[in-house]
């Protein structure tokens, strides 16, 4: 008994780090983590009855009621192991995640009785405690036997998933249990059960079904927010396919018709509409989809980084106000931007805000909508901001004229003005180019 107490002391030891790091952490509240909260619970216990009764027999006299009370419980405690053993093997081999404890509860009751009562013998060398054995031990023994076999005849009649990491701590138990009852048939005062058993809990810490709720809450967060980037991704390619469709039929009609068309007027008037939907499928395809062919070198690198959802944010509360009582507002910002990019985003607010009054000013009722989106590229993020409104519209040419300024007709364009969030388009149209940026309009 004295050479195992340096095992049993070990297996306190890893046995207690178990108890701190698995009960520490919440776990799901599951069957299969509930028995194991009780096998860890009664392996803490049995490792402490082991390390107590073995300092009492080798170190302290007297007391032999108590020293027999602590083998008696240690006795259960081998019976309660095994049984407990066998109700996780048992549950894990089931096809239902349903069992009802109380049938095994009362079962378990009466074998620990009869093992606390049953006569215990003891064997003792030079006045020293050598092992125990007598009815108790023996009853024990066919007890855990039966239980061993049920766990072996559970594992195979689940026998196609007979390879799962779940069943390696029984095999481990069936492996070493049979190496250690050879070392215990030469040296029978080598008790090391107590310790195979510690081990054998240890092991089934990495084998029981999500230990950590934690990680799987963060599985679970990370899974939702890849399924909301790719439904984001989703509308985003459906509305930007819709967006080039509507154009190139629209040009494909006109070309047709062109043909039979003798009104000079009429014809001027198709050829404006076909260049306007000329130029929202080249703003499409190269100045808002084809981020590769941004020139590096012409772009301006800014030292201010903000929040992109805080900053839309405070543009729709603050439209919100302005925007009259029989419009509905809509704001919608892609999973898929960046928390944080770098930029302007005094002319990005200004840009905007004036374009979300410009849709209140020309919309009687109806809806305005607000939606971001983004297009990204190792380091560069593009955003495309979409802004759709149910009111008149703007007529064909004003539209041509807004697109066609260039740089230098921009020149002359004042962009400040006491209320920065009513520019009119034109000034729009310059702050977003000296962001980088371009406009579309579609009408």
């Amino acid at each position: 008994m004295n050479a195992g107490i340096s095992f049993y002391i070990c297996s306190f030891f890893y046995i207690v780090l178990l108890v701190i790091i698995y009960f520490s952490k919440e776990r799901l509240e599951s069957n299969e983590n509930k028995i194991y909260s009780w096998l860890i619970i009664a392996t803490v216990i049995g490792i402490s009855l082991e390390i107590t009764s073995t300092i009492f027999n080798l170190h302290i006299s007297g007391f032999e009621t108590f020293k027999m009370i602590l083998l008696r419980l240690l006795n259960v405690y081998f019976l309660t192991w095994i049984f407990i053993f066998f109700i996780y093997t048992y549950y894990i081999s089931k096809k239902s995640n349903k069992m009802n404890f109380s049938l095994p509860i009362i079962i378990y009751i009466l074998l620990a009785l009869i093992t606390f009562c049953l006569p215990i013998n003891l064997k003792i060398s030079d006045g020293v405690l050598k092992y125990t054995y007598g009815p108790s031990v023996d009853f024990v023994y066919l007890i855990s036997g039966v239980l061993i076999l049920g766990c072996i005849i559970s594992m195979f009649k689940n026998f196609k998933n007979i390879k799962t990491k779940k069943y390696i701590p029984l095999l481990v138990f069936i492996v070493i249990g049979v190496m250690i009852a050879g070392v215990q048939m030469i040296f029978p005062d080598l008790l090391l059960m107590s310790s195979m058993q510690t081990f054998v809990t240890f092991l089934m810490y990495f084998t029981i079904e999500n230990p950590d709720l934690q990680m799987v809450r963060e599985l679970y967060k990370n899974k939702k927010l890849i399924e909301k980037s790719n439904e984001d991704t989703s509308k985003f390619i459906f509305r930007m396919t819709q967006d080039i469709k509507k154009p190139v039929k629209d040009i494909i009609s006109m070309s047709h018709d062109a043909s039979s068309i003798d009104d000079m007027e009429e014809l001027k008037s198709d050829i404006k509409y076909i260049n306007n939907y000329a130029n929202q499928i080249d703003y499409l395809m190269n100045k808002a989809l084809n981020i590769s062919n941004m020139d590096t070198q012409k772009i301006k690198v800014f030292d201010t980084r903000y929040n992109v959802e805080n900053l839309f944010k405070e543009i729709t509360f603050r439209a919100k106000e302005d925007i009259k009582e029989n419009i509905k507002f809509d704001f919608n910002i892609s999973s898929n931007i960046p928390t944080y990019l770098y930029g302007d985003t005094i002319k990005i607010k200004q840009a905007v805000s004036s374009i979300i009054n410009i849709a209140n000013d020309f919309t009687i009722e109806g809806f305005i909508s607000l939606d971001v989106s983004s297009i990204i590229r190792y380091n560069m993020c593009r955003l495309i901001i979409t802004i759709e409104d149910s009111g008149k519209g703007i007529g064909i040419d004003r539209i041509n004229q807004i697109l066609s300024f260039n740089s230098d007709d921009m020149k002359n364009i004042d962009t400040d003005n006491k209320d920065d969030r009513k520019l009119d388009i034109l000034s729009v149209k310059k702050l977003i180019n000296m962001l980088g940026g371009s406009l579309m309009i579609k009408s």
